[in-house]
Protein backbone atom coordinates (compact mmCIF):
# COMPACT_ATOMS: atom_id res chain seq x y z
CA UNK A 1 0.00 0.00 0.00
CA UNK A 2 1.48 3.24 -1.06
CA UNK A 3 0.69 6.72 1.21
CA UNK A 4 1.60 10.45 -0.33
CA UNK A 5 4.09 12.09 1.21
CA UNK A 6 4.29 15.67 1.53
CA UNK A 7 7.13 18.01 2.30
CA UNK A 8 5.73 20.81 3.46
CA UNK A 9 9.16 22.53 4.00
CA UNK A 10 10.60 22.00 0.71
CA UNK A 11 9.46 25.34 -0.60
CA UNK A 12 10.33 27.03 2.80
CA UNK A 13 6.76 28.33 3.20
CA UNK A 14 3.62 27.74 4.24
CA UNK A 15 -0.03 28.16 3.21
CA UNK A 16 -2.38 29.31 6.47
CA UNK A 17 -5.84 29.06 5.29
CA UNK A 18 -8.59 30.66 7.48
CA UNK A 19 -12.27 29.97 7.02
CA UNK A 20 -14.69 32.97 8.64
CA UNK A 21 -18.22 33.99 8.60
CA UNK A 22 -20.06 37.15 8.45
CA UNK A 23 -23.20 39.03 8.94
CA UNK A 24 -25.80 39.22 6.06
CA UNK A 25 -26.13 42.99 7.10
CA UNK A 26 -22.76 44.14 6.60
CA UNK A 27 -20.51 45.39 3.84
CA UNK A 28 -18.71 43.40 1.75
CA UNK A 29 -16.63 45.27 0.67
CA UNK A 30 -15.78 47.08 3.81
CA UNK A 31 -15.27 43.37 5.45
CA UNK A 32 -12.41 42.19 2.27
CA UNK A 33 -10.81 45.42 2.87
CA UNK A 34 -10.45 45.21 6.67
CA UNK A 35 -9.47 41.46 6.53
CA UNK A 36 -6.41 41.98 4.29
CA UNK A 37 -5.30 45.12 5.97
CA UNK A 38 -5.37 43.27 8.99
CA UNK A 39 -3.35 40.14 7.53
CA UNK A 40 -0.51 42.72 5.75
CA UNK A 41 -0.13 43.96 8.99
CA UNK A 42 0.37 40.95 10.80
CA UNK A 43 4.23 40.17 11.45
CA UNK A 44 5.07 36.88 10.02
CA UNK A 45 2.82 37.39 7.23
CA UNK A 46 5.25 36.88 3.88
CA UNK A 47 4.64 37.39 0.21
CA UNK A 48 1.63 39.46 1.29
CA UNK A 49 0.74 40.22 -2.78
CA UNK A 50 -0.06 36.95 -2.72
CA UNK A 51 -2.87 37.17 -0.19
CA UNK A 52 -6.03 35.57 -1.56
CA UNK A 53 -9.64 36.90 -0.24
CA UNK A 54 -12.49 34.60 -1.78
CA UNK A 55 -16.07 35.12 -0.58
CA UNK A 56 -17.27 31.40 -0.57
CA UNK A 57 -21.02 30.92 0.29
CA UNK A 58 -24.23 32.19 1.23
CA UNK A 59 -24.99 30.03 4.24
CA UNK A 60 -28.01 30.22 6.81
CA UNK A 61 -26.69 32.60 8.53
CA UNK A 62 -23.63 34.29 7.15
CA UNK A 63 -21.84 35.26 4.33
CA UNK A 64 -18.28 32.75 4.27
CA UNK A 65 -15.06 33.81 3.15
CA UNK A 66 -11.63 31.80 3.23
CA UNK A 67 -8.51 34.06 3.41
CA UNK A 68 -5.40 32.55 2.32
CA UNK A 69 -1.46 33.44 3.22
CA UNK A 70 1.78 32.49 3.58
CA UNK A 71 4.53 32.46 6.11
CA UNK A 72 8.28 31.01 6.28
CA UNK A 73 8.17 27.18 7.22
CA UNK A 74 9.93 26.23 9.10
CA UNK A 75 10.33 29.54 11.11
CA UNK A 76 8.86 31.46 14.01
CA UNK A 77 6.11 31.77 14.21
CA UNK A 78 5.06 28.49 13.98
CA UNK A 79 1.86 27.59 11.67
CA UNK A 80 -0.30 27.16 14.64
CA UNK A 81 0.73 30.32 16.44
CA UNK A 82 0.41 32.26 13.12
CA UNK A 83 -3.07 31.20 12.64
CA UNK A 84 -3.68 32.01 16.34
CA UNK A 85 -2.43 35.61 16.00
CA UNK A 86 -4.12 36.03 12.61
CA UNK A 87 -7.60 34.59 14.08
CA UNK A 88 -7.42 37.11 17.22
CA UNK A 89 -6.11 40.13 14.93
CA UNK A 90 -9.53 39.68 12.42
CA UNK A 91 -11.52 39.07 15.87
CA UNK A 92 -10.14 42.56 17.19
CA UNK A 93 -10.54 44.19 13.68
CA UNK A 94 -14.18 43.12 13.48
CA UNK A 95 -14.86 44.47 16.35
CA UNK A 96 -13.28 47.80 15.88
CA UNK A 97 -14.77 48.51 12.81
CA UNK A 98 -18.28 46.79 14.00
CA UNK A 99 -18.05 43.89 11.49
CA UNK A 100 -20.28 41.08 13.24
CA UNK A 101 -19.58 37.31 13.25
CA UNK A 102 -23.42 35.52 13.70
CA UNK A 103 -24.27 33.16 15.39
CA UNK A 104 -26.22 30.73 13.93
CA UNK A 105 -30.28 31.74 13.14
CA UNK A 106 -33.38 29.64 13.21
CA UNK A 107 -36.54 30.59 12.55
CA UNK A 108 -39.69 29.12 13.96
CA UNK A 109 -42.89 29.40 11.72
CA UNK A 110 -45.40 29.04 14.46
CA UNK A 111 -48.13 30.00 11.48
CA UNK A 112 -48.05 26.95 9.84
CA UNK A 113 -51.25 24.62 9.39
CA UNK A 114 -52.91 23.35 11.97
CA UNK A 115 -51.12 25.56 14.25
CA UNK A 116 -51.48 28.11 16.36
CA UNK A 117 -49.24 31.75 15.41
CA UNK A 118 -46.76 32.75 18.08
CA UNK A 119 -48.95 35.72 18.55
CA UNK A 120 -52.16 34.23 18.93
CA UNK A 121 -50.89 32.01 20.93
CA UNK A 122 -49.68 34.76 23.85
CA UNK A 123 -53.31 36.45 23.37
CA UNK A 124 -54.45 33.22 24.08
CA UNK A 125 -52.48 33.04 27.49
CA UNK A 126 -54.22 36.19 29.02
Amino acid sequence: MQHAFYNFSVLEKRRIDIAVEVSYADDLDKVEDVVLSTIKNCDGAIDKDLTVFDYSEFDSSSINFNIRFWIEYPGEPSYFAMKNKAIKAIKKAFDEQDITIPFPIRTLDFGIKGGQKLSQMELNKK
